[in-house]
């Protein structure tokens, strides 16, 4: 299924906004050395969430998702993803919609490859619908 522009999902603009906002405030301080993501990839995962979680406009989605993409982290799943919910519950036919520490549980078996399951569950949906 092609889409156009008036079947897309958009965003919200104040969601825009907020996203704009937290993106450029994250590249000031980087730039003008407020903040130090030089040793991000030495921190545990834990400790990285930590951290990204506690910049302005980041929460634990965009904190697990930037270091499974960003720093290649396979063993991350990003557990707040909509999407990625939907994909678990359809994947092990639960009647609800599995929350965060169902996640960890479900995703656990497949340690430390959960987010290669993630990238799949995501790429099979995405067919699925005849996007790719």
């Amino acid at each position: 299924m092609a889409y156009d522009t008036f079947t897309l999902p958009f965003v919200p603009p104040f969601r825009l906004d907020l996203t704009v906002w937290a993106l450029r405030e994250l590249s000031i301080n980087v730039a003008n050395d407020k903040i130090d993501l030089t040793n991000l990839e030495e921190l545990t995962n834990e400790e990285a969430i930590e951290f990204l979680s506690s910049l302005g406009g980041i929460g634990l989605w965009s904190a697990e998702y930037f270091l499974l993409r960003g720093l290649g982290r396979v063993d991350i799943f990003p557990g707040d993803d909509v999407g990625a919910k939907n994909n678990l519950q359809r994947l092990f036919h639960t009647d609800k919609k599995p929350g965060y520490e169902d996640i960890r549980g479900m995703t656990s078996c497949w340690h430390p490859f959960e987010g290669l399951v993630y990238f799949h569950l995501l790429l099979d949906k995405l067919h699925e619908k005849g996007i790719l």
